[in-house]
């Protein structure tokens, strides 16, 4: 597969703090990839540099062979069509209605008549089971529901790639588990490449194939859920083992127990 996105010693600083201290990471074409590791770590900022809503202080990030940091204007917003980006409340307009949030992008962004926008929109709203949902309010809907709708959004311009910041924050078990699914049906119909900032671990491990933990402001390791879990990386190790309770963890068609602190 090819690098469609990466990242090279990326350094930023916010309000005089150094967030990303030397990042690097390659994601490539088809890749569905968890950021993982503590909050402050410096994960959704990360994210941030591949859409270019931020730019690096120093080092290079790129998207399909574009510099981020040269890329302004009409060529800046033409790479970022190629996005989806759902973010962490939704960001819905609680004046618009289902229908109008999703054609929004449709209407700002491409010159299509108001035929095809309600042909994309009806046929994407279906995609994730909001049929008869179209004219509500955010305000009637359930919280899974909003989430459905935020990702609508996200899909109906047809991106290649779709970011997600902590895309299930605040539902409970049940409803995360069905936007999890959700999110693993899509893309799989779809043949995104995806990134999810997310702090449900081991959850999140089910729809990924590669997890990036990232600490102090630097990707600390890369690998698949199975291999991660193996990590004699001690801080690895114990950002995993205090983020679920350690008797056993189950992964996609077999169990990983974790090592006991001690043994080899």
């Amino acid at each position: 597969m090819a690098t469609i996105m990466s990242a090279e010693d990326v350094h930023k600083t916010l309000l005089g703090q150094p967030v990303l201290q030397g990042a690097s990471i390659e994601i490539e074409e088809g890749d569905r990839i968890a950021f993982i590791g503590p909050s402050g770590a410096g994960k959704t900022v990360l994210m941030k540099h591949f859409v270019g809503l931020m730019h690096a202080d120093k080092g290079r990030v790129t998207v399909k062979g574009e510099d981020m940091n040269k890329l302004r204007g009409r060529k800046l917003e033409a790479l970022r069509s190629r996005f989806g980006f759902l973010f962490q409340g939704g960001a819905l307009f609680q004046s618009l209605s289902v229908y109008d949030n999703v054609a929004f992008p449709l209407r700002e962004k491409t010159k299509l008549k108001e035929s095809q926008i309600r042909e994309r929109v009806m046929s994407t709203l279906a995609r994730l089971g909001l049929t008869g949902a179209e004219r509500k309010y955010p305000a009637e809907l359930s919280g899974g529901m909003a989430k459905r709708v935020a990702l609508a959004r996200a899909l109906v311009r047809s991106p290649e790639i779709l970011l997600f910041d902590e895309p299930t924050t605040g539902l409970d078990p049940i409803i995360v588990q069905s936007i999890h699914d959700l999110i693993r049906s899509v893309c799989d119909e779809l043949g995104l490449t995806v990134v999810i900032v997310t702090h449900e671990v081991p959850n999140i491990f089910a729809i990924v194939n590669r997890v990036a933990m990232i600490d102090s402001g630097r990707v600390r390791a890369v690998a698949t859920p199975e291999e991660l879990w193996e990590s004699d990386d001690p801080e690895v190790r114990r950002f995993l083992w205090s983020s679920v309770p350690p008797e056993r963890y189950r992964l996609p068609d077999h169990e990983i127990s974790p090592k006991a602190e001690g043994e080899s």
